[in-house]
């Protein structure tokens, strides 16, 4: 089970998309298990899931599973609730209670409304940061076998980010072909590994999204242009005895997650920049 976080802080870098995209491929196309898990308080990737392909009414399926598990209490902050109040270094719950089947190779856990509380609401902060590590464990220990799990992060940095970003395999940037994108990214990934120190262990890699390209699969010339910049800041961060990958994989502007969703197939437009992604992160993955 390989664990991978989508992270970046600036608004609209399209990690959501992303997450989504690169999950229903590995699902349909690899016939991989795969868990999606939304930790965004925006909740995009599970309004993608609730509205009902591109008829704009809501998904029924999900909608009675939802309010099912809302009477309950259940979500992924009780279920910290739950893990602040015990003693020892455990979570008392069931992986499948908070689990939602999109499909029998696709499953998600759901953001939920308390994720905007989440940093009132619960007064352990240390379990907080270390709920995903034990939350990954008991997955792992359930019967609920995954290939990949993908976590959609918040886009700011709490004690929820740092959980996940703490226990993870990968972390995988987006950055977009513009200005400001490029100029934070150095400080992005700097500040990052200051503050959580168990990345030195992790894998990070950064990756362009909301590619300008030309027909053929090629980049334009000014998306070449933010990607050589790209590889610079990559340089300079090597130089500070931080590593980080650079790939050569892209998605192209104008993805939709509403498009993504509309069938149980995968849409064969966005086939060669997943297949291309999925190699360079296995690949990555495996080294030492």
């Amino acid at each position: 089970m390989k664990s991978i976080a989508f992270v970046n802080f600036k608004g609209g870098a399209g990690k959501t998309t992303a997450t989504l995209l690169l999950a229903k491929y590995a699902a349909v196309r690899m016939n991989k298990k795969v868990l999606l898990v939304d930790f965004d308080s925006q909740m995009n990737l599970t309004l993608a899931v609730q509205m009902e392909e591109s008829k704009g009414n809501l998904n029924k399926e999900f909608e009675k599973w939802s309010e099912i598990h809302h009477y309950n209490r259940r979500s992924f902050v009780k279920m910290i609730e739950s893990y602040e109040k015990t003693k020892g270094e455990q979570f008392n719950f069931s992986p499948s209670n908070y689990i939602f089947k999109m499909s029998d190779n696709l499953h998600l856990v759901p953001a939920d409304v308390e994720l905007y509380w989440l940093e009132f609401d619960i007064l352990d902060r240390e379990k907080v940061k270390r709920s995903i590590k034990y939350f990954l464990n008991k997955i792992e220990q359930s019967n609920q076998k995954y290939d990949y799990i993908l976590f959609d992060c918040p886009a700011n940095f709490n004690d929820l980010s740092y959980s996940v970003l703490s226990a993870v395999d990968m972390v995988l940037v987006p950055v977009n072909p513009d200005v400001m994108a490029k100029k934070a990214l150095n400080y992005f990934i700097d500040g990052l590994v200051q503050r959580v120190q168990t990345l030195t262990n992790t894998k990070i890699s950064i990756f362009m999204n909301k590619a300008k390209i030309l027909k053929d699969f090629y980049l334009t010339q000014e998306s070449k242009n933010y990607l050589l910049n790209i590889k610079e800041i990559k340089s300079n961060l090597d130089k500070k005895g931080i590593k980080v990958n650079v790939l050569d994989c892209f998605l192209p502007e104008g993805i939709k997650l509403q498009k993504v969703m509309q069938t149980p197939t995968f849409q064969e437009e966005y086939e060669d920049y997943c297949k291309c992604f999925m190699t360079n992160i296995q690949k990555i993955l495996e080294e030492e």
